[in-house]
């Protein structure tokens, strides 16, 4: 499986960045195939609303990293998002990555392709993940992709927190479990 991996963190060191080390190593011990963009250090231009890629076959007006992260989605079978959980939704940085989706037109939907969720939020309350869930599901489903998992990490807002959780292993096994 072809598998690219989105990351939102700006944290290198966080728990996040942890949880798609932990995803990609079972993937990859499965047999995928992963790539993963780090969204946070990218050199991602925010989308303008120019509706430029509207009137030029979905092409940006923008020639940055995004153009590698937007081909390798169009070639997967699988978008993980991992992001940590901020003010209730993804991360700014991952925001502006997500945005930029605008350039695909339609050229996402209705292919064969799958989704998933890893993020890690400070709030233990379930409630606390409702809104990145809820973003999420909303994207999959305009997409027209399959929602395979969703992992949120509650109660995980540093290394610590996560580390005495099954969360981590969670992961792997969710990566692990792809063919």
């Amino acid at each position: 499986m072809n598998i690219v991996v989105m990351t939102g963190s700006p944290n290198k060191n966080g728990v996040t960045m942890y949880l798609a080390d932990k995803f990609i190593d079972g993937a990859e011990k499965a047999g995928n195939t992963v790539k993963r963009f780090d969204t946070a250090f990218m050199d991602i231009e925010f989308c303008r609303g120019c509706n430029y890629c509207r009137d030029h076959e979905t092409q940006c007006v923008f020639d940055d990293n995004f153009a590698a992260l937007r081909q390798a989605v169009e070639e997967c079978d699988l978008l993980v998002w991992v992001s940590p959980v901020y003010y209730f939704t993804v991360s700014a940085q991952f925001k502006r990555a997500i945005d930029r989706f605008h350039a695909f037109g339609r050229g996402l939907r209705n292919r064969p392709a799958k989704t998933m969720l890893i993020a890690a939020c400070a709030d233990a309350r379930p409630q606390a993940a409702d809104t990145i869930k809820d973003y999420f599901r909303k994207f999959t489903d305009y997409i027209h992709w399959e929602n395979t998992g969703e992992l949120v990490a509650l109660g995980a807002g540093d290394m610590a927190a996560l580390l005495g959780t099954d969360y981590p292993a969670k992961a792997a096994e969710a990566g692990g479990a792809l063919k």
